[in-house]
């Protein structure tokens, strides 16, 4: 957020971040009970602000927690929420990103029955965007893959329709499917997202149209130089 802001402020007439899971805004350390800002809060703390900061929480009380604490925050003004799925409210969110401002939008999905491409080539074919996206590829499809694998309809047959039959991880295919919806730089954070035993839980994968943006993406996304099919 810190950079993206910091660099493109001024480059273009004004800079959106836009969170399509929100949750309430604070996060919980599980050992320690220490509460951390979440990521809307954190964008509204950069050095340089983003103008339009847009968050969707389809919850209820996460949404009503979110609103309070954005309501108290003194850059609150440039904030909106929204209720709902944000797949399903997908057009009420590209009006809120002014046609002519880039947008960051991180999604930030539980698992991956929600992460939806055809709300990914939606903000990329009416707006100016980078994306972060959360793939949960170990939390989420290693974990269910073989039980999904008799079933008809699953989560991956919309994300991933060639599951079934590919070679490659999902997490390969999936930005496969962002290379054709026009995004010219697609690549997974070198850094391992791990849990305390050690095991891979998920990618972050990072979507732009700009190579300005790809050196800002390899500057901040770790040191981790593993090829990214070692990863699995």
């Amino acid at each position: 957020m810190g950079i993206f802001a910091t660099s493109m402020k001024g480059k273009w007439e004004g800079l959106t971040y836009v969170d399509l899971f929100a949750g309430p805004g604070l996060c919980v350390v599980d050992d320690s009970w220490e509460e951390i800002h979440g990521s809307p809060l954190l964008a509204l703390e950069t050095r340089t602000p983003f103008d339009v900061v847009v968050c969707v929480e389809e919850d209820d009380e996460a949404r009503a927690a979110l609103s309070a604490r954005v309501r108290r925050h003194p850059r609150g003004n440039s904030v909106e929420v929204l209720p709902g799925d944000c797949n399903a409210v997908v057009t009420d969110v590209i009006a809120k990103m002014p046609p002519r401002f880039l947008s960051l939008v991180f999604i930030d999905p539980e698992g991956v029955a929600d992460l939806d491409p055809t709300t990914l080539k939606s903000l990329g074919d009416q707006r100016h965007v980078d994306l972060i996206i959360l793939f949960a590829q170990n939390m989420a499809i290693n974990r269910n893959k073989w039980r999904w694998l008799s079933q008809e309809d699953t989560p991956l047959d919309k994300l991933t329709p060639e599951w079934r039959t590919a070679r490659t991880p999902e997490v390969v295919q999936f930005m496969d499917q962002l290379h054709g919806m026009g995004f010219t730089f697609v690549e997974s954070a070198r850094r391992a997202f791990r849990n305390r035993r050690g095991a891979r839980l998920y990618y972050l994968v990072f979507a732009s149209r700009s190579s300005v943006a790809a050196e800002f993406w390899r500057k901040i996304s770790g040191d981790e130089q593993m090829p990214l099919f070692n990863q699995f």
